[in-house]
């Protein structure tokens, strides 16, 4: 089974009538770039730390991913980085908290120099495992890259200040964001759907908190009157993992105001917050 008919298999195959319109726009997505020659999308990843992977003894940042391979930047202080690997290769590969192990196969091996290796992988996708691993990534990844800004004549009117920022993209995700004179971070609101339930992040006075919706019409929690949000009693890391992942794609205008929010995410996973880096 090759490659794209692996990943249609864990999306769900073709579209049904249970399809969702974020499944469905997947799925199609996945059709046009194989009837156009290629396999996959790449990502890029703004940031160190998000994602690393450690194969032969050596640590790397991924510096970009797709559902076939990655781009990773593995550098050694002593200088002794090698000019090829094995035809196959096995390592961990990790995400934020979580890890999984991988084998990848050297596609192209470029030693900027003694200290500096950039590498081309190609995953070998062995099992779902791995791919259903790389959507958690991936999805949000898609969906933060469609955030545009919302102009003020279409917002609420509570929204309209200078002061504020509203984007909106595919998912559906809203991210609205309140900043200083300065341009500080005041206040933001990151919602999303995670499966068939809305879910919410939000940051206020240096603080954060998450948020899912709670059905009271019985009908399964769709936005509707009588649901509403309701904050968890502890910061959900499955929603923070999503919400790093959807600002890691904003709009490069919205980089500096979205900083806070990303680095109290971070850090209420247990990790440092590295700014971006070349």
């Amino acid at each position: 089974m090759g490659l794209f008919d692996k990943i249609s298999k864990v999306l769900g195959g073709g579209s049904t009538a249970k399809d969702t319109p974020s499944e469905t726009g997947v799925q199609q997505e996945l059709a046009s770039l194989n009837k156009d020659g290629r396999l996959h999308a790449r990502y890029v990843l703004q940031g160190e730390g998000i994602a690393a992977i450690e194969v032969d003894g050596m640590q790397g940042v991924v510096k970009d991913i797709s559902y076939g391979g990655m781009a990773v930047r593995f550098q050694s202080d002593k200088g002794n980085l090698p000019t090829t690997l094995p035809a196959t290769v096995s390592g961990r590969f990790t995400l934020l908290d979580q890890q999984i192990a991988v084998k990848l196969t050297p596609v192209r091996l470029v030693l900027q120099n003694p200290k500096v290796l950039y590498a081309g992988l190609m995953m070998q996708h062995e099992s779902s495992d791995t791919l259903v691993f790389l959507r958690e990534l991936i999805e949000p990844l898609r969906c933060g890259k469609t955030l545009a800004e919302l102009p003020a004549a279409v917002r609420h009117e509570r929204y309209k200040g200078s002061e504020w920022t509203c984007l909106r993209g595919e998912g559906p995700i809203d991210l609205i964001l309140k900043t200083s004179a300065n341009g500080e971070l005041e206040e933001a609101l990151l919602t999303f759907r995670i499966a068939q339930q809305y879910c919410e992040i939000t940051y206020k006075n240096g603080r954060l908190s998450t948020g899912r919706m709670v059905d009271r019409t019985g009908d399964g929690g769709k936005m509707q009157m009588g649901s509403q949000m309701a904050a968890t009693s502890e910061v959900e890391k499955p929603l923070l993992r999503h919400a790093v992942y959807i600002l890691m794609c904003v709009p490069s205008t919205c980089n500096r105001q979205v900083q806070p929010l990303l680095k109290a995410a971070i850090e209420n996973l247990g990790l440092s917050f590295v700014e971006q880096a070349a």
